[in-house]
């Protein structure tokens, strides 16, 4: 536990060190089509809204066991998160703010989602509902399932029409189970009644998804532990009571190192942290949890950790640029990966604060 609690301390240290740097280590820097040139120009984008929503609720999680973090740090980055709301259209944020055709999505909104609701932010209605209510009105088909994408097809502007064109041509469509879960998570913190049956229709989707004999897989990140904990922590809290998380259960812990860790071939901080709040959200769902198996992992993330408070960054976003032609059964995916210290770093946070606020009931 007092090796927990440093790493937790020395973490916070790391992460609000980063925060005075804009979390520029983090940003996700890219290059796009210019699409309204003739030539062939590429124009340079940069993200950081989805990996400061990251931030943020990682540090709430800490500030949850006890531990204090710099609020004013915090109400900064929620007013940039605020501010960084689309103002060209009418629904949520884009994962790069200053890519026009790129739309706004459903995994944005669900992870500012969730710390707006966390921080008793007083104008969620006006921020978030006109984003879910597109979501739930022109994105969902008729099996639970949701668009990734929020986009109003009612809406003619010049700007709606290209991200609309984008999708059919660059971004591709169809659900994807992490993004789903992860609003939905979202929207049982935010109005759980409201949103009763969209969750759970939603919910009962995502378990129809499960891939044998245990996880789920992402369209949008690497490897498969993301998906399968946002799933997992949904699941955990909507149904329970479900024998899938025993399936899931069963796969983590037959995929451990020897050394504690999670992840292909040595494993790694992020997935082992990943997988350690799947542990803790089965846990807390009523399940037996072998402490062994979480002990190992904690050992693994606690000594992995470096001098300056941070983890190793390894592949967490993946986009495949080919994804139109590969979802026609056309070509091959052509994958692009993103990856971030500080990323890595907030998820062991989480981990860690979860691991030291729940170990007694472990």
């Amino acid at each position: 536990m007092n090796e927990a609690y440093n790493a937790i301390l020395r973490c916070i240290d790391y992460l609000e060190n980063q925060q005075k740097t804009g979390y520029y280590e983090a940003t996700h820097q890219m290059q796009f089509p210019n699409i309204y040139s003739r030539s062939n120009d590429y124009d340079f984008h940069e993200g950081v809204v989805f990996q400061r929503a990251i931030i943020c609720d990682a540090l709430l999680d800490a500030q949850d066991t006890d531990f204090k973090i710099n609020t004013k740090g915090l109400v900064q980055d929620i007013q940039l998160l605020i501010n960084s709301k689309c103002a060209d259209v009418a629904a949520g944020w884009r994962y790069f703010p200053t890519l026009q055709y790129l739309p706004p999505d459903a995994d944005d909104l669900g992870q500012i989602l969730q710390v707006l609701v966390r921080t008793h932010v007083d104008n969620i209605s006006e921020l978030v509902d006109e984003a879910i209510e597109l979501i739930f009105t022109q994105g969902k088909y008729s099996d639970g399932s949701f668009e990734t994408w929020i986009v109003d097809h009612n809406d003619q502007s010049d700007t709606n029409k290209f991200m609309l064109k984008a999708i059919e041509t660059m971004w591709g469509k169809g659900p994807d189970v992490e993004v789903m879960a992860n609003l939905l998570y979202a929207l049982n913190m935010y109005n759980p009644k409201k949103y009763h049956s969209e969750i759970k229709e939603g919910c009962q989707f995502i378990i129809r998804s499960l891939v044998s004999p245990g996880y789920w897989n992402s369209t949008w990140y690497t490897d498969k532990f993301y998906a399968t904990f946002v799933c997992s922590r949904l699941i955990s809290i909507i149904f329970p009571s479900s024998d899938i998380l025993n399936n899931v259960h069963a796969f983590i812990v037959s995929s451990q190192k020897q050394d504690g860790a999670w992840g292909n071939k040595e494993g790694n901080p992020l997935q082992t942290s990943l997988v350690l709040l799947s542990l803790m959200a089965i846990m807390l769902s009523g399940r037996t949890v072998k402490r062994t198996v979480i002990d190992k992992g904690i050992e693994c993330l606690v000594s992995s950790q470096t001098e300056q408070g941070s983890w190793r960054g390894t592949p967490f976003i993946q986009m495949n640029t080919n994804r139109v032609d590969t979802l026609r059964g056309e070509g091959h995916p052509r994958i692009i990966t993103y990856k971030s210290n500080t990323i890595t770093s907030a998820f062991c946070l989480k981990a860690l604060s979860q691991f030291y606020l729940n170990n007694i009931k472990l």
